[in-house]
């Protein structure tokens, strides 16, 4: 081979790395384009109205007819049964007459509709989140994390949580987080102080850590390898 066809193969062999290079650079930019773009949309909430309820007397105004209330409660004990565990939580747990509450008007500052979404727990190993209507199953030592809302929220519309306590025992530096579905399929996450009013940005998260935080199946796995944990 003479010196001319080296040269020229040469220069072949460097314009095609050159435009392999470039085409990775543009993918790049287009890709963080779109992420860019995503993140500038996403469904996100801001506290539209915050309300406490302290004890019996000292009552605050709340909001009524909430769409989501809650009981988040610490998980006293637990033992392994004969085929499961059993959880345990305060005597007097059922009477509403013991707890006192939190309540929200959240309202979707994003430039996304949500599908559907859920309020959870963070701390799963040490509390546990309950729908109200279903507080006589925590007698049948019942493990829940979170409830779901199935409705969509569009831009600028809202939803009202209320999050009911045992009194005397709020969970002082333990979050909630709202889990987000939007019309596009993706997960987003955002946590807050359920008796601070104060809430964190959301954040894109995948169906997996969705699904540890929703459902029970990763805890009682940890409950049976606490080294898992």
């Amino acid at each position: 081979m003479d010196i001319m066809a080296v040269i020229k193969m040469t220069v072949l062999i460097a314009f095609g790395f050159l435009n392999i290079k470039i085409k990775k650079r543009a993918e790049q930019r287009q890709l963080e384009d779109r992420r860019k773009a995503e993140f500038d949309t996403r469904p996100r909430f801001e506290i539209e109205e915050f309300a406490q309820e302290y004890d019996a007397n000292n009552k605050q105004k709340i909001l009524e007819n909430c769409e989501l209330n809650v009981l988040f409660v610490s998980i006293k004990e637990y033992k392994k049964g004969e085929y499961t565990f059993d959880f345990y939580y305060e005597d007097g747990i059922a009477n509403s007459d013991n707890w006192v509450s939190a309540t929200y008007k959240f309202k979707n500052i994003g430039k996304t509709e949500i599908s559907s979404l859920e309020i959870s727990t963070y701390l799963l190993r040490h509390t546990a989140l309950f729908d109200v209507n279903d507080i006589p199953q925590i007698g049948e030592n019942y493990l829940s994390y979170s409830v779901p809302l199935d409705k969509a929220i569009k831009p600028n519309e809202t939803f009202t949580l209320r999050v009911n306590y045992m009194k005397d025992r709020i969970i002082g530096s333990a979050t909630l987080t709202i889990w987000m579905q939007d019309v596009y399929g993706n997960y987003w996450a955002q946590s807050f102080f359920p008796h601070k009013g104060k809430l964190r940005d959301s954040r894109k998260e995948d169906w997996k850590t969705h699904r540890i935080y929703t459902q029970i199946d990763t805890a009682l796995e940890c409950f049976e390898k606490p080294w898992l944990w």
